[in-house]
């Protein structure tokens, strides 16, 4: 069974476009979390999710100590109108195997 990590971003900080809805990245990002977390629960997967009080940093570190097959860190872009779509980001440093930075491109 695969094991699935989601980190919503914890960023409360950032309104910028979010504050003429009276919001933030973090509390839209937990809400898009909550919902891939409901959709998931028909496959056949475990997963884990971080919340607001936890770094990337520590979500990760948690996702390393569960031995997840993938981590999601769920952020938007709250600057302004002018990004759109989806970026799937992956690792490439030089610290991580070559298999590791292989499948985090392959995910993304």
């Amino acid at each position: 069974m695969k094991r699935l990590y989601l980190a919503p971003s914890s960023q409360t900080w950032n309104v910028g476009y979010y504050r003429l809805y009276n919001t933030n990245e973090a509390k839209n990002c937990n809400i898009i979390t909550d919902y891939i977390v409901e959709r998931l629960s028909l496959f056949k997967c475990e997963i884990f999710r971080g919340y607001t009080n936890t770094s990337l940093y520590e979500n990760e570190d948690t996702a390393n100590k569960l031995e997840c097959d993938a981590y999601y860190a769920i952020h938007t872009n709250a600057a302004g109108e002018t990004a759109k779509g989806v970026v799937g980001l992956y690792q490439t440093s030089a610290e991580l195997s070559v298999n590791r930075r292989a499948k985090s491109k392959k995910m993304a």
